[in-house]
Formats: C-alpha cells, sequence, structure tokens
C-alpha cells in the first residue's frame, strides 16, 4: 500500500491509473512476482502480492519510482508524489488471509465509491471474479488455495460470494508490519532477529512477538541490576517506550532514561577498556 503525499490525489484520470497498471505488468516479467489483487482508489492503492525471490522492495522501488517520474511530467511539477515509503505487512495464510482478500476487494464500498465491490473499474474484483478478462499480469490460480471447488470457475464463484455476500467487516489493516496470529508474529520476529542483527530496524519490527512487560520484568524482581539491564533490553530488542517501560515499573519516564543512558556509557567504557 501507498499513498499519496499531502493528501492529494494519486490517480487523477484513467491515463494515471493506466500506466500504474502498465508498471505492474514490466514489474511482473523484471521481478518475478505474482501480483494476485489490486485495487486503485483516488489517494492510494492496495495490492496482494507474492514474491517468491522476497524482492519486495526491488520491484515496489521500480513501480513507484517510475510511476512518480511520469506522474511529476505530466504536470511539468517537481517533488514527491508519495508519502513516504510503502507498507507491505507480511500476512498468514489462512483466516488473516481471507480478511485481506476481502479487505482489498472491499476498499471501494467502504469509501462509499460504489456499492458493490463488481462496480468498481479499477479493482482486480470483476477479474477474479469471472466478470472480465483478467489483465496478463494477475495471477488467479491462487483462489485454489482458498476456496474448494473443482474447478477455477467453481473457486471464482466461490470467491465473489465471499467478498459481495459476507456480513463480516474487513480488518482494518493500519500501520501493521504482519497480519496473522501471535505465533506468526513471533515467528517473524524470529526471522528478522537472525537476518538483520546487525541493521537497525523500525520499532514495529522489533514490537513483534515480544512478551508482555509484565512477563521481562516477572524474572527480575529484587534484583535492581537485573531490573536496569531489562529495561536497556526491552526498549532495544523489544521495541517498549521508555513510557510504556516507566508504567510498568512505575517509575518517571526520565529515570528510566537515566538507566539506559547510564547502562550504554558502562558497555561503551568496557569497548573502551578492551
Amino acid at each position: 500500500m501507498a499513498r499519496a503525499a499531502d493528501k492529494q490525489k494519486l490517480f487523477r484520470d484513467d491515463a494515471d491509473r493506466f500506466a500504474f497498471l502498465q508498471l505492474l505488468r514490466v514489474a511482473t516479467e523484471t521481478y518475478d512476482v505474482d501480483w494476485e489483487m489490486f485495487v486503485l482508489m483516488t489517494t492510494h492503492f492496495h495490492a496482494k502480492v507474492t514474491t517468491p525471490h522476497a524482492n519486495i522492495s526491488a520491484a515496489m522501488q521500480f513501480v513507484l519510482s517510475k510511476f512518480a517520474a511520469g506522474w511529476n511530467r505530466r504536470r511539468r511539477r517537481r517533488g514527491p508524489v508519495l508519502d513516504g515509503r510503502f507498507k507491505a505487512p507480511l500476512i498468514e495464510d489462512g483466516h488473516y488471509a481471507m480478511s485481506v482478500i476481502r479487505y482489498i476487494a472491499l476498499n471501494p464500498v467502504k469509501a462509499n465509491y460504489v456499492e458493490h465491490a463488481r462496480d468498481w473499474p479499477w479493482s482486480s474484483h470483476r477479474a477474479l471474479a469471472g466478470l472480465e478478462k483478467r489483465p496478463d499480469f494477475l495471477q488467479i490460480n491462487w483462489l485454489r488455495n482458498y476456496f474448494d471447488g473443482p474447478t477455477l470457475r467453481d473457486c471464482r464463484r466461490q470467491y465473489c460470494r465471499y467478498v459481495e455476500e459476507s456480513e463480516s467487516d474487513p480488518i482494518d489493516i493500519g500501520d501493521r508490519v504482519a497480519i496473522g496470529s501471535a505465533a506468526f508474529a513471533s515467528k517473524v520476529r524470529e526471522f528478522i532477529g537472525s537476518t538483520l542483527h546487525r541493521v537497525i530496524v523500525p520499532r514495529s519490527y522489533r514490537a513483534l512477538g515480544r512478551p508482555a512487560l509484565g512477563t521481562l520484568f516477572d524474572n527480575v524482581a529484587g534484583d535492581v541490576d537485573r531490573r536496569n539491564q531489562m529495561v536497556l533490553r526491552a526498549q532495544v530488542v523489544h521495541g517498549y517506550t521508555q513510557a510504556e517501560i516507566a508504567r510498568a515499573l512505575a517509575l518517571h519516564p526520565n529515570t528510566v532514561s537515566k538507566i539506559t543512558r547510564r547502562i550504554r556509557l558502562q558497555r561503551r567504557s568496557l569497548v573502551r577498556a578492551r
């Protein structure tokens, strides 16, 4: 997902929309990514994509940089078109993936663009439902993994019913890093810790699958030195803010700040001494 900067319109006309879809097609050929769903709104877009080569950053950098350059060129302007980096939460299969499927398909309905998902032309929904020819870059065989049926046509019918006849509201994706169960979040966090341990990652990534503060500090009760070490660990490893740690320990945030600063200075002194 990505949104236009300064609350402006990202897709102002059909030329913008066609240009964007063309870039998705090129990205499919260049980066071997599988676009499974998409919806182009006015100020933003959503897409569900599988990346066999774990290259979502490269693919999206290509799509968005080319689109922004063309967008500016058509309007003879300069400056950012998009509001920061795109968001790409990981999605757990099963119930959570099904919720995301409905979320993307129903975005135009929830935004009051149309009454039914099938009425919005700038979406993958009509093609997935078998109501029109699919774009050549859009994958549809993934429907077999989520909907039962002897044929793809049956799966498409079930998809259509699931989206348009279900009474349940789609989830709010928000700024989540991973969409799934606690076990899935913990698995993602473990993978990040083992592969990105030398990289400064956002707080939201460090917060995945983390233990509760009560659990962290329950094991160090009565030992001030161990508690202070855990204060730093809760902040650096698990992504808790100093204010959250202070509330858990009934301390002032300034006290927590002094604890972490003192431990950092002590560790730097040890490194210099060696």
